[in-house]
């Protein structure tokens, strides 16, 4: 009898071991996934970044646009004033 009570026993504590390591498992992973989680996010805020240095690349090189075109705007008021002093000296010349 007391023999079946032992074992009865043992077989319990073995059971509660065998959840035990069932619950470690479970947690083991929960602490993965958690892991590939925060690398998850880790990657999309480097895309964002990534996103960011792209967007002030193309704002830099439509500031360097703007700028060569107001460089030719000012050579083409230059050559106009040209022009209108080259016509009033002809203008005056020719009175």
């Amino acid at each position: 009898m007391t023999r079946s009570v032992e074992g009865v026993t043992r077989s319990k504590e073995g059971v509660a071991r065998s959840i035990e390591g069932v619950t470690r498992s479970k947690e083991g992973v929960a602490r993965s996934i958690e892991g590939v989680t925060r690398s998850k996010e880790g990657v999309a805020r480097s895309k964002e970044g990534v996103t960011r240095s792209k967007e002030g690349v193309t704002r830099g090189k439509e500031g360097v646009t703007r700028s060569v075109e107001g460089v030719a705007r000012s050579k083409e008021d230059v050559t106009r004033s040209k022009e209108d002093v080259t016509r009033s000296i002809e203008g005056g010349s020719s009175r």
